[in-house]
């Protein structure tokens, strides 16, 4: 796999999946399905068309911190899952999605 997993960063695997357009590569099944669980929730969420960046980080098995940006708003948010990626077992943003600034 010449990047890394674009969930957990591991650098093992070959699984690619296209998600909004973008072609992505994941360590394994679990990780690709929970990617795009994620940004459903995203979705579901905000109302958003299409989210135009989607970051997990500090993830912990199924458990992550993340954030997700469109048309200049960002939602931050908490999400888990079951082991296998096959479930989102629970979604809370950190508030309502914020317009960023242009700094």
């Amino acid at each position: 796999m010449a990047e890394p997993c674009a969930l957990c960063g591991a650098t093992w695997g070959g699984r690619r999946g296209t998600f909004e357009g973008k072609e992505l590569n994941f360590c394994c099944d679990a990780c690709g399905t929970f990617y795009g669980l994620a940004l459903g929730e995203v979705k579901d969420s905000t109302g958003w068309p299409i989210v135009d960046r989607l970051f997990l980080d500090q993830v912990h098995g199924l458990e992550a911190e993340g954030w997700a940006e469109h048309a200049g708003s960002r939602l931050e948010f908490h999400v888990e899952g079951l082991a296998d990626g096959s479930k989102v077992t629970l979604f809370r943003p950190n508030g309502p999605p914020q317009r960023k600034s242009s700094t």
